[in-house]
């Protein structure tokens, strides 16, 4: 995922937890599917590299993900909103 650019890794976190959203909603009422689990845990995976390699390169996505060591960064940056990401 190092070689996507900010709007790419972002639309890539957004359809892999909706992937994830889904699988969820099928365990709920098949929750003993070996090949749902499987992709459950592969699909958390993906989406938790995702969001650390976002964190990492273009900066926090959540207030939970804000490294205050140095400042805080929470604010920065132009909001998803705003069309720029």
């Amino acid at each position: 995922m190092n070689n996507m650019n900010q709007k790419q890794l972002r639309n890539y976190i957004d359809v892999v937890s909706f992937a994830l959203d889904d699988v969820t909603l099928f365990l709920d009422t098949h929750p003993d599917n070996q090949d749902a689990l499987q992709m459950y845990a592969g699909l958390k995976e993906k989406r938790t590299q995702a969001m650390n390699d976002y964190v990492r390169f273009f900066g926090p996505l959540n207030r939970y993900q804000v490294n205050s060591g140095n400042k805080w960064a929470w604010n920065m940056g132009p909001w998803p909103w705003q069309g720029e990401v």
